[in-house]
């Protein structure tokens, strides 16, 4: 893919939209970036109109997004252009595969088992590919004295505590279904590396549900998919503030995140902190740094796993199917089985300063090697069919 081409960027004001700019200024592509806030991303008339303008005021190769939009999809398609996109998100919402089957498409997904999924369902234009980072703006954050006094800490957690709707879909239930998905959400939390929620799943139960909030007097927007996510989020916060109650107890703990339900005993909440200045820093000075994955994640690799590893920090995650495929446990990062191991092993590392060090710079040289921003790019335009 040469120099010579011109990309028309669509900017929802992702993370990485900055990478992404810095990527193409560093190899010279030429490209125009807009961007607009949608309100809804499925129906905007002024959006269409304005965007419709751009696509057809100069020759561009193709369109690019960080993360897939339904009405860039109809619009490029509409014009008979390629529209490249490229998910930090997994799962994408059921709705947006309405939008899939455009033959302009190229959408690329960071997790291998979902992007199986997909192509199952007959949708072609979708392709694997894991997320990138850029390893030099992580590798020039250098903390301060400052720095060093506030975020300074044996473990760190930065990272939504998220706010699960399962209580509320359950509420009007009959007993056998409550303890059905109760179950079901259990026994998902004991176990890593394979996503058997939706496959229990059935249409009956969804039914059900539908019935039952009706004949409480409301209406429930809901399908399997929603169910999943709502299964999925309530282990991930459950598990999150488990690992911080135990890791509270023992560790000098920070939190950051935006709302938090409860704060366990012995941590310190410091709230949002900002993706481009502060958080390298946090991972710079954590001894620790947790990544527990939203479970609906099935194999792939989240954002910040590699924003840790490329911050040159230890990177303590569940365990994920690409993750151990691409680095190894132990030697490159350090990967747990439950929560009670989780514990185990960032007391181990805490003590031992010197492996700590050596497996979060072998995790960084090996993220330098084959996660790089920059590097997945050009494996993106290679795959494409532009």
């Amino acid at each position: 893919m040469g120099f010579e081409m011109k990309i028309l960027l669509y900017d929802m004001g992702a993370f990485t939209q900055n990478d992404l700019i810095h990527c193409l200024n560093k190899r010279g592509i030429s490209y125009r970036n807009v961007y607009y806030k949608f309100r809804n991303i499925y129906e905007d008339d002024f959006f269409c109109r304005r965007f419709a303008t751009y696509l057809t005021a100069d020759d561009y190769d193709f369109v690019l997004s960080i993360n897939f939009f339904p009405l860039v999809a109809r619009l490029c398609h509409e014009h008979g252009i390629r529209y490249l996109s490229w998910s930090y998100d997994s799962p994408l919402s059921n709705k947006k595969y309405d939008f899939f089957h455009y033959p302009t498409n190229d959408i690329f997904i960071f997790d291998r088992l979902e992007c199986e999924r997909l192509k199952k369902q007959g949708f072609d234009s979708v392709h694997h590919l894991p997320l990138g980072v850029s390893v030099d703006r992580l590798g020039a954050v250098v903390p301060g004295d400052a720095d060093m006094a506030k975020y300074s800490c044996d473990v760190s957690l930065v990272g939504q505590i998220y706010q699960s709707q399962l209580a509320e879909i359950k509420a009007p239930l009959s007993e056998y279904d409550k303890g059905f998905i109760d179950s079901i959400t259990a026994a998902q939390r004991l176990l890593y590396g394979c996503y058997f929620v939706d496959e229990l799943l059935s249409a009956e139960l969804i039914e059900r549900i539908r019935v039952s909030h009706a004949r409480a007097g409301q209406e429930i927007d809901m399908d399997q998919a929603g169910l999943s996510i709502a299964i999925a989020t309530q282990i991930a916060a459950s598990e999150r503030l488990g690992l911080l109650e135990l890791m509270g107890r023992r560790f000098r703990t920070l939190l950051f995140s935006r709302h938090v339900p409860a704060i366990p005993e012995g941590v310190s909440y410091l709230g949002a902190i900002g993706y481009f200045d502060e958080m390298p820093k946090i991972f710079k000075l954590s001894k620790i740094n947790l990544n527990p994955t939203l479970r609906s994640i099935r194999s792939g690799i989240p954002l910040r796993a590699l924003d840790i590893l490329g911050s040159g920090a230890l990177l303590l995650s569940n365990y994920q199917h690409e993750l151990v495929e691409h680095f190894i446990p132990g030697e490159e990062v350090v990967v747990y089985e439950s929560i009670e191991d989780a514990a185990a092993k960032a007391e181990y590392y805490i003590r031992h300063d010197d492996e700590r060090d050596r497996i979060a710079q072998n995790g960084r040289r090996k993220l330098c090697e084959h996660f790089s921003f920059d590097a997945q790019l050009q494996k993106m335009f290679a795959m494409s069919r532009v």
